[in-house]
């Protein structure tokens, strides 16, 4: 989301009771954070700022600043912290454990792969109680700060029993432009742990196995050869942590694959514009602009922390993939003029049997439900009396 640079549209600084809306929020989705992170907002010598910026992307995201370091931001109404805020207040979120390697990964832009996360004894049931959505931070294996913070793609149970496809999606992290924003302070991998975390996660490298064995008088390497007929040569064995590495290396490297990347986005816009027409056609009033249709109704159907991007699928242009729509039998467009599109018609049998995941459902609702619920009203009109100059002697005394 920050990889690349932003821009900084409007920049306030937060006083009175915007302040202590802040700390609520906080307070509200990180307990912790406000606990262990002794958040200057009672202070009037510290400056808490609240910035607009635009990525490169286009998101509209509220980014939270005290004494220049970002700690927070606000997108789509969902609440995170930076790494910064995390260093400060290391359990305020759920932590998934990676490798140094993969950790250069998701510096390119790539998602944290399900193989790529260790999953060791003393973090399984951690990771189990996690749920798809949940905002997590990233750690290094041997590092004790947070590298990343992302969003849960899954939920616990599937990435520790399963350990397939995409586990978390990275939003902000270590290195990336709105660290830049901050004091950029440097995190030193390897020599910021405790002496006994140290040896802690010393133990458990050691713990791996060996790709040969050295010494050769394991009797279960004879088995395993058909030196013996025990029953344990046949069991399957558990994948070392380096061919987890290797296989989320893989995975990682399959992800960035163009064509793999287009393919997805061409489930998402399908998905997208087909949740669009579930919940919305009775709303949607025909004729519409295929533009403000696309970006009022598809585009508010992406899942949290995902962003539609036609550019980056195989139809290249709104107007290919609505043509497409068209010649499924979705939709009806006619064009006004040169240029000029509107959807006409919407075939509600062909949607009826349409099934749509809770993640695709329109995000505006929820945005709109989760603010302060604003009522007008109308003005109240009374009737008045003006003292003249014509009768002022009569009221002489009276005032």
């Amino acid at each position: 989301m920050f990889r690349k640079p932003f821009r900084v549209k409007t920049s306030t600084q937060l006083k009175g009771s915007d302040r202590k809306k802040f700390r609520n929020a906080l307070e509200r989705c990180f307990p912790a954070t406000v606990e262990q992170y002794a958040f200057p907002l009672n202070s009037k010598d510290e400056q808490v700022t609240q910035s607009k910026v635009v990525c490169h992307r286009g998101e509209i995201i509220q980014v939270y600043s005290i004494n220049g370091d970002p700690v927070a931001f606000e997108y789509l109404s969902k609440w995170f912290l930076t790494v910064y805020a995390v260093w400060k207040a290391p359990t305020a979120v759920p932590a998934l454990l990676t490798w140094e390697n993969v950790f250069r990964k998701l510096s390119n832009g790539a998602d944290l792969m399900a193989p790529g996360v260790v999953v060791r004894d003393e973090n399984r049931d951690a990771y189990l109680s996690l749920s798809k959505g949940d905002v997590v931070q990233i750690r290094v294996v041997g590092c004790s700060h947070a590298v990343a913070i992302g969003i849960m793609l899954m939920d616990g149970e599937e990435l520790v029993n399963i350990q397939k496809d995409r586990a978390a999606q990275i939003l902000q992290m270590y290195g990336d432009y709105l660290w830049k924003k901050g004091s950029k302070t440097v995190v030193d991998f390897k020599q910021d742990l405790s002496e006994g975390e140290a040896a802690k996660d010393d133990t458990g490298a050691d713990d791996e196995p060996e790709l040969e064995n050295a010494g050769g008088q394991d009797p279960s390497s004879d088995m395993a050869k058909g030196n013996g007929k025990n029953e344990v040569a046949h069991e399957k064995q558990e994948p070392t942590e380096e061919e987890k590495l290797e296989k989320a290396l893989e995975e990682m490297k399959l992800s960035e694959d163009p064509r793999r990347a287009q393919s997805k986005m061409d489930e998402l816009l399908k998905e997208c514009f087909l949740s669009a027409l579930k919940t919305s056609y009775k709303h949607i009033q025909l004729p519409i602009l295929t533009s403000i249709f696309y970006s009022k109704y598809v585009m508010a159907c992406a899942p949290e922390g995902q962003t539609v991007e036609v550019k980056k699928s195989s139809f290249k242009k709104v107007s290919q993939f609505l043509a497409k729509m068209q010649a499924l039998g979705y939709i009806v467009i006619k064009e006004e003029r040169k240029g000029v599109e509107q959807v006409t018609a919407i075939n509600e049998e062909l949607i009826a049997d349409v099934r749509v995941q809770s993640e695709f459902l329109p995000k505006m609702k929820e945005t709109s439900s989760s603010k302060e619920a604003f009522t007008y009203q109308m003005p109240e009109i009374r009737q008045t009396f003006l003292v003249t100059a014509e009768v002022l002697p009569i009221f002489k005394g009276y005032t």
